[in-house]
């Protein structure tokens, strides 16, 4: 915790001077802004994170276009911290937005569209659309799999979402088998006392 909350100041008095020195829309300038949200976050200071996340998102779409890759991961971000400052109706909005474009401009098995696709499904799931959660978290596996291999921690996160949203529409056969499937996976890749370890367990 006390890292944390030194890296946060170095990055709050590292921000005016990337303003100063290197412009306001300057890449660096807005990677100083992201990097600052980030741990603004982790401190619980949401509302202050989200006012610099909306910031960014309006800069990288005057400077780089609405279509631009960094604009993208701009809406992404923006709609995981409506997701964590409580609120999902703004926050699924953005995320489809953010969905249909990365899959128009990155393509649809680009990493960050999968990634979005992800946070979409945690939103719908969340929202209580289990349906479409569990279709989009079924074709995320599929992806995950065939792009990153079995045992990445990308693919055993995925496994283990599909798990819950068969679960909570009422396939359990399916959940406990895919969750029989992840746990000796998750002990092998990140160990047994590791968090996702546990809660597979």
């Amino acid at each position: 915790a006390g890292r944390r909350v030194e890296a946060l100041k170095m990055q709050q008095e590292l921000l005016p001077i990337l303003r100063k020195v290197n412009g306001p829309e300057d890449e660096d300038t807005l990677n100083g802004m992201t990097n600052l949200a980030v741990s603004l976050f982790e401190e619980g200071r949401e509302e202050e994170a989200l006012r610099l996340r909306e910031e960014v998102l309006k800069l990288h779409r005057s400077v780089s276009g609405p279509k631009h890759p960094h604009t993208i991961s701009a809406m992404n971000n923006l709609a995981l911290s409506l997701s964590e400052a409580g609120r999902p109706v703004e926050a699924l909005k953005l995320t489809e937005e953010t969905l249909l474009l990365s899959r128009n401009v990155l393509g649809p098995e680009h990493g960050n569209t999968i990634g979005t696709m992800h946070n979409l499904a945690n939103a719908y799931s969340d929202a209580g659309r289990r349906e479409e959660a569990l279709t989009l978290r079924e074709e995320v596996l599929g992806l995950r799999r065939r792009f990153n291999g079995l045992e990445h921690p990308d693919t055993l996160k995925a496994m283990s979402t599909l798990a819950s949203s068969y679960a909570e529409t009422a396939r359990r056969n399916e959940s406990v088998k895919l969750r029989e499937e992840v746990l000796p996976l998750f002990r092998k890749v990140l160990g047994p006392e590791h968090p996702y370890t546990l809660v597979a367990m």
